[in-house]
């Protein structure tokens, strides 16, 4: 089985330049997901939004895709051959981080999905630190990427967030 797994900081309107790139694809079908309720709808390519929504993930797919989901959780374990990015957040806590995974044994889709890869590390750089505001330890994250965006946001003082816990990210000079 193959997968590929990428976290990293963008702004929204970066992480939507990303998807602009790969939207041209031949086949590809765009699913926007999230919201309160829980809702999955073919993405219209303008808005990466939702009324209440808290957190946004978009699925991408190969093949027809299956809508009859009832969170991002069983999207994927509908469509199981679906690349799906969590969209990072501009809150006022901070910038979200985002995520684009998934975990295929669809060789087609597979090479589809790295190319998105590809795309992601071409408009990010790598390296970043972990660092726990209560305790003052640090994990350097030599993977985790970054934008020029989220960096000029980060050196303004914007904190950079994890998926959870009290953690937060030092962009850059690791």
């Amino acid at each position: 089985m193959g997968s590929l797994s990428i976290q990293f900081h963008a702004l929204p309107e970066e992480v939507n330049d990303m998807v602009m790139a790969i939207r041209s694809l031949e086949g590809l079908n765009i699913t926007l997901m999230g919201g309160t309720p829980f809702r999955a709808e073919a993405w219209d390519g303008r808005s990466l939004a939702f009324e209440n929504a808290g957190e946004i993930s978009l699925g991408f797919t190969l093949y027809p895709v299956d809508l009859s989901c009832v969170s991002r959780y069983d999207f994927v374990i509908q469509n199981p051959n679906a690349l799906v990015l969590d969209v990072g957040q501009l809150t006022k806590e901070g910038l979200k981080r985002s995520w684009l995974s998934c975990k295929t044994d669809d060789e087609v889709s597979l090479s589809k999905w790295k190319e998105f890869a590809t795309i992601i590390k071409k408009k990010t750089k790598c390296g970043a630190v972990a660092i726990n505001p209560q305790s003052g330890e640090t994990s350097v994250m030599k993977s985790h990427r970054y934008t020029d965006g989220a960096l000029k946001l980060f050196q303004s003082g914007i904190d950079m967030l994890p998926v959870g816990g009290i953690a937060r990210i030092q962009l850059g000079n690791v």
